[in-house]
This record gives structure tokens, C-alpha cells and sequence, in this order.
């Protein structure tokens, strides 16, 4: 057998492998409530930069709704490009691109079934939005696993991709301050090597515990912080806006006072001047979520109720960390700096900042000064009052949790 003959055999073998990888990844989990049966379903990726994914609608009454729109389940969940998932194969070869399928992300958990209590992870979107997987196109993606293979992940926006898109490395093409990356062209059905700057990735490694939550609270403060990166307009910083259901990072946007028109209501929901092809951006628990994916922390939670439920809370034999979490009922916090006082989190139109923001327990909560201060209302069952951006307090208490990020 020759040099060539032999390459050609690996490159099969590897190609299998990878497939039966990828199959493990996505059907290994027991998530069996979805209502594609397993044996009829295929992988599709996500082939546009940022997809909006949305639930049936209107909203079973365990399903989290829209506050704008009460009812139903607008932009549920976003996804970035490469991203892996499965539907029925005779919906996923259809020619009709605008027929929406049901695509299943078994790491994705956003609900619990009422009469099962199986995991609800099935989302809708358009077939023009996903490619079925091939396993010429799967040598392309990266692996589902996270660090099974050599993979960089965006920590910066890069070239219209969001934070968290992950591509399949190829180490032997790196060149200088950049990491080389395979990505699909799906206009002219060819792979291409591209380059990603060292700075707007992060080179998938296993870590752990430790490390894997001190990443995680460094990520959530760097894309914080690269929202502004790009300067001011006049004396308005960017920012990344509060988009329901949102869990991208692409643009930023100005932030203005709401009495310099910063954010305005439309048809029932909140947004920011600028761009709105998808309009990307976090709410609280999706900004947890993805910036822990991206940290390779195992963190399927995708909204407060689910979050709550299986993250177990902090007791008094336990130490509060950075990056564990503050909870109260319809939003989550990051606990991002004990010594400064600060936390991190995704807040809404209503507090007046409508972005992510790292901000001082002072100025987010009443009587309240530091991380110490916190744990004494924590131990003594005591609620806390939210502060809004003119520092009003709010009208009503609200009893919360600190939960751990990792067990």
C-alpha cells in the first residue's frame, strides 16, 4: 500500500470516527422527549453567522414567555454559525427554504416537560439556515465535544461572526499572532482556510475546575470590556444591548440616557439604535450560559427557572467565589469581583441600562456595599432591593439566591 493509498484510508477512518463522535455527542444524551424519532434523524449546521431560534408559539405555560409580549416566545435562543444539531432527515433535504423545521440542541436545556419531566431542547427556524452534515462537511465543523479535537473559539467579535462561534483549527497553517481555521463557503461548497487573530479567540483546552471558573469570570469581563473597544461616539460608550432571548455578541451599540432617545419600544419590544440583522446582544441567564460554554464548563441552563433548579445553592459551610451566581426570580448575576464589589450580568430596559455591564453591589442593590454585606442578608434570609440607573430604589424587595457555578 503506498503513501497515498494509505492517507486516503486514514482520511476515511478519521472521517467515521469523527461522524460516530459527532452521533455519540448529540444522541448519547438522553433527551428522547423531542418528537423526532431517533432513528429518522440527521445533523445540520448552522450556516449563517447568527440565527434567531425561536419555540412553538404561543407558549406552553411551563415555557418561559416574552415580557414584552406576553404569550408567546419571540427570538427564544440564538445560535452562531457551525453550530450542531438534528432534526427529521425528510424535513432537513426539503428544497422549501422557508419551511421551519424542529432542530433538537441536547446541550441546550430551557424547560422540563409537565408530564415527563424530560429536558425540553427543540427549537424552530427556517431550512435556509441550516446544511445537513455530510461527512465531507463534518470534517470541516468542529466537534461537538468540547477540546475533542483542536478547536479555537471567538472571544471577540471576528469578521460578522459572533462570541462563542467555534471552528475547527488547523495548528499546521497558524502563522504569526493568528490561529488557522477551517471554515465551509456554502455558496461555493468548498472549505477555506482563514485566519483568526490570537486576540478574538480562545484556543479550546481541557481544564480543570479551577481554571475553567476562572476563565469564565476573565471571558465575561473581556466582553464586557470589547464592547468599547472600538471607542465612543462623542461621550457615549458602546455597549452590548439586553435582547431577549439574545445570546450573541457581534455589534455594540451606543449608550445614551433614555432621555436621549437610547433605547426605544417597538411592537412590544425593546431595542437600540443600530443594527438589527439579527439584533444581537444577551439577556442575563443566556449571557451565563454562553460565556460558561465558552470556558468549557459543562452549563446546559438556558433560563432562570432551569438554572435555579439545578444549580445548588451556596451553604454556610461553603465559600462564596467569583463567578458563582446571584439569583433572584426572572434574572441571574455574576459574582465577578469580591473585592471591588462588583458583579456582571445582562440587565433590562426598565432599571434605565437596557446592556451588559460590570457594575458596583452599591449601585445595583440598596444597603448594600459589599460582597460581605450580601452574605449576611444571604444567612440571614433577608431580600434585597434593586437599584435603577437614577438610583431610585424599587418599590418592592425581592428574596434571593447565591448559587454555585460548578459543583
Amino acid at each position: 500500500m503506498n503513501n497515498s493509498t494509505r492517507r486516503c484510508v486514514w482520511d476515511r477512518i478519521k472521517n467515521f470516527l469523527r461522524t460516530a463522535l459527532c452521533l455519540i455527542a448529540c444522541l448519547g444524551i438522553q433527551y428522547s422527549h423531542t418528537i423526532i424519532a431517533a432513528q429518522e434523524r440527521i445533523l445540520v449546521a448552522i450556516k449563517k453567522p447568527v440565527v434567531d431560534l425561536n419555540t412553538h408559539s404561543p407558549c406552553p405555560s411551563n415555557l418561559p414567555a416574552s415580557p414584552e409580549l406576553p404569550g408567546t416566545c419571540p427570538r427564544a435562543h440564538q445560535e452562531p454559525f457551525n453550530k450542531i444539531g438534528y432534526c427529521c432527515a425528510g424535513d432537513c433535504y426539503s428544497k422549501e427554504e422557508n419551511e421551519v423545521l424542529t432542530v433538537e440542541y441536547p446541550d441546550i436545556v430551557y424547560g422540563f416537560d409537565e408530564k415527563t419531566n424530560q429536558p425540553r431542547s427543540t427549537f424552530c427556524m427556517y431550512r435556509k439556515y441550516v446544511e445537513p452534515c455530510s461527512e465531507a462537511l463534518l470534517s470541516v465543523l468542529p466537534s461537538p465535544v468540547y477540546a475533542q479535537e483542536p478547536t479555537v473559539v471567538l472571544t471577540r467579535p471576528w469578521n460578522d461572526f459572533s462570541v462563542g462561534t467555534r471552528f475547527r483549527r488547523v495548528p499546521q497553517y497558524d502563522q504569526g499572532d493568528t490561529y488557522a481555521v477551517l471554515i465551509m463557503d456554502y455558496e461555493d461548497n468548498i472549505a477555506k482556510i482563514a485566519y483568526v487573530p490570537t486576540h478574538n479567540a480562545l484556543n479550546e483546552e481541557i481544564r480543570d475546575s479551577v481554571s475553567k471558573r476562572h476563565l469564565f469570570v476573565e471571558i465575561s469581563n473581556n466582553v464586557v470590556d470589547a464592547a468599547n473597544a472600538d471607542g465612543t461616539e462623542g461621550d457615549v460608550m458602546r455597549v452590548i444591548p439586553y435582547v431577549w432571548g439574545g445570546s450573541s455578541f457581534v455589534n455594540s451599540y451606543a449608550d445614551k440616557t433614555p432621555d436621549n432617545n437610547a433605547f426605544y419600544l417597538e411592537d412590544g419590544s425593546w431595542h437600540r439604535k443600530g443594527e438589527r440583522n439579527p439584533y444581537t446582544g444577551y439577556d442575563c441567564s443566556e449571557f451565563v450560559m454562553r460565556m460558561a460554554k465558552i470556558a468549557g464548563i459543562d452549563f446546559l441552563w438556558k433560563t432562570t427557572v432551569v438554572i435555579e433548579s439545578q444549580r445548588p445553592s451556596l451553604g454556610l459551610e461553603d465559600e462564596l467565589q467569583e463567578g458563582d451566581l446571584i439569583w433572584v426570580k426572572g434574572h441571574v448575576m455574576i459574582v465577578s469581583n469580591i473585592v471591588r464589589g462588583e458583579l456582571i450580568e445582562a440587565c433590562g430596559y426598565s432599571s434605565g441600562y437596557g446592556r451588559v455591564h460590570r457594575i458596583a453591589l452599591k449601585e445595583r442593590f440598596e444597603d448594600i456595599e459589599s460582597y460581605a454585606d450580601l452574605l449576611e442578608k444571604y444567612y440571614g434570609k433577608e431580600p434585597v432591593r434593586f437599584k435603577s440607573r437614577n438610583g431610585e430604589a424599587a418599590a418592592k424587595s425581592q428574596e434571593f439566591k447565591l448559587l454555585k457555578l460548578i459543583d
